[in-house]
């Protein structure tokens, strides 16, 4: 095994044939990051062998990757195997103490939460969106934590056929839809379709 090679965000998503958001995704997702000096200016990097392990696992766990395994295994006759398709999980207790050794602020429980999304310009179709999100108590979508439902654009054809799938068993795809014709967002793939399809509309 050769020498590690330390890879910028830049660097690591070519190396992977990923984006440089994604990668960025994945140091806040616990991937492990270093610092190195590039032309006097501190840069974050990964290694090689980090990020090819990264990958790999982001890879067997996709829900697109599984299903052109699927699709490639019924076109040589084989069986299909089990789909692990992400849960949604409860959030994980905040912990009470901080790596440092300082205690953790304390938050008060009764204090009007704070919405996260109240910055952003307002939508075309809030009402479609309140129905949508009063679902999701109840039901997982079927793209949930799943990135490449929040790409800009769909160019690849055999991927696009996937996430339709994906979308084709979700419990709430004919909500997303009347959403999507609504809001026509400007990214994204909803109820079966790339946002392009829907500001057509």
């Amino acid at each position: 095994m050769g020498p590690v090679k330390w890879l910028t965000y830049k660097q690591a998503a070519k190396f992977v044939g990923r984006s440089k958001g994604a990668i960025r995704l994945w140091g806040r997702q616990g991937m492990p990051l270093g610092w190195k000096t590039i032309d006097g200016q501190r840069a974050r990097v990964v290694s090689d062998r980090v990020l090819l392990e990264w990958s790999r696992q982001k890879m067997k766990n996709s829900p697109v990757h599984q299903y052109r395994m699927r699709a490639i295994r019924r076109a040589e006759g084989l069986p299909d195997i089990p789909l692990n398709l992400p849960r949604r999980s409860a959030p994980l207790p905040k912990p009470q103490s901080l790596p440092t050794g300082r205690t953790a602020p304390e938050v008060d429980l009764d204090a009007p939460k704070v919405n996260p999304l109240a910055e952003l310009p307002p939508m075309r179709a809030p009402a479609e969106w309140d129905t949508v999100t009063a679902a999701m108590k109840t039901d997982d979508p079927a793209c949930w934590g799943i990135d490449a439902f929040t790409a800009d654009s769909f160019h690849d054809d055999e991927e696009r056929a996937m996430l339709a799938d994906i979308c084709a068993g979700c419990p709430l795809v004919d909500l997303c839809r009347t959403f999507a014709i609504a809001e026509k967002p400007a990214a994204g793939f909803w109820a079966g379709q790339p946002s392009s399809a829907y500001r057509r509309r």
